[in-house]
């Protein structure tokens, strides 16, 4: 089998691939999402047990960040004319672009195709002007490419608007392999001396040296850091650091644990880390015993301090793509 697809509910579909180079992954309409993935037969990401549930959890697990990922203050201003955010319940900000009415939480339409080296599996919506508060009617294409010779695959972003916007766009994957207790014994590389200093409102203040817990610049093990990380103010790492530089052709970010080795290559020049601490009560395919730090979410992005980095205008084009390669250990 190379693809299948299975509708679900209510117009959701199932897209399950399955190629010669040892991936198997299940894609989602709903969320232009993965709710599974494996490679090598084991696992790449957390997985939630009921698949109702990956529908509304509200942890993004898998799904697609849009129109506009992170925190973005609900008031503002683009070509002299103001707009207003849908606001996060209990927070002075919106986030990931409206919480569960984002585009995380929408059914997009589909289309799949495939040549001898890939399985491509097209999603494509259109976000209404004024949605959640976002100026203009936004074209919003995800294209997940899985190699049939590689264990690898890469998503593409892309989007055009027929009015001054602002978009950024990530996926929220939590990577734990193999289904293991927790991350503390990974390491983790990334390309990256310099972050995003936040305010007590979470907001970029300005742009700092990285401090010496949130520094991964050579291969480090999380768990010599992990004391001053739950120690840090946001308890975690969620946190925006920025590429000491853009080369999409090295990776900007490698994770590995015994047996598995993620390469990252990005054409975004930043991305924001979350190492999952939160232990909220979801259950998981394989194992409900996980402890701090079980996944962790890479989403390369655009760097907005000022959010003149996401501005998008009539006539441009939103392209950018993340690249997940894998290695086997074992062998």
């Amino acid at each position: 089998m190379d693809y299948k697809i299975s509708e679900f509910k209510d117009g959701i579909y199932w897209i399950d691939i399955e190629t010669s180079s040892s991936i198997k992954a299940r894609l989602c309409t709903f969320g232009a999402s993965v709710y599974s993935l494996s490679i090598f037969n084991r696992p790449m990401i957390l997985t939630l047990k009921d698949e109702n549930e990956f529908l509304t959890c509200p942890q993004y697990y898998g799904k697609t960040l849009g129109r506009v990922c992170g925190r973005v203050r609900c008031d503002g201003e683009l070509d002299g004319k103001p707009y207003h955010l849908l606001q996060t319940k209990d927070f002075n900000y919106c986030l990931h672009a409206g919480d569960d009415k984002s585009l995380s939480y929408k059914n997009f339409d589909y289309k799949v195709s495939e040549n001898d080296k890939a399985i491509k599996v097209h999603f494509k919506i259109v976000d209404k002007d004024k949605e959640n508060g976002f100026p203009g009617k936004c074209h919003i294409s995800v294209i997940y490419e899985f190699s049939k010779e590689k264990p690898e695959f890469r998503i593409h972003f892309k989007g055009k608007t027929n009015e001054t916007t602002l978009m950024n766009l990530s996926n929220h994957m939590y990577f734990n392999f193999d289904n293991d207790l927790d991350l503390k014994g990974y390491t983790l590389k990334m390309n990256a001396s310099k972050y995003g200093l936040t305010d007590d409102t979470v907001f970029i203040i300005e742009t700092k040296e990285v401090p010496s817990y949130l520094d991964f610049k050579k291969a480090t093990k999380i768990n010599s850091k992990f004391n001053d990380i739950v120690k840090s103010p946001l308890e975690t790492i969620d946190n925006t650091f920025i590429f000491d530089s853009e080369n999409s052709k090295k990776p900007q970010v490698i994770l590995k644990n015994k047996d598995t080795k993620l390469s990252l290559y990005t054409d975004y020049p930043a991305m924001n880390i979350y190492l999952d601490n939160s232990l909220t009560d979801v259950k998981f395919a394989n194992r409900d015993d996980f402890k701090l730090a079980r996944g962790i979410a890479l989403e390369p992005q655009l760097y907005n301090p000022n959010l003149n980095s996401l501005i998008l205008r009539k006539g441009e084009k939103y392209n950018h793509f993340i690249r997940y390669k894998f290695k086997d250990l074992t062998k």
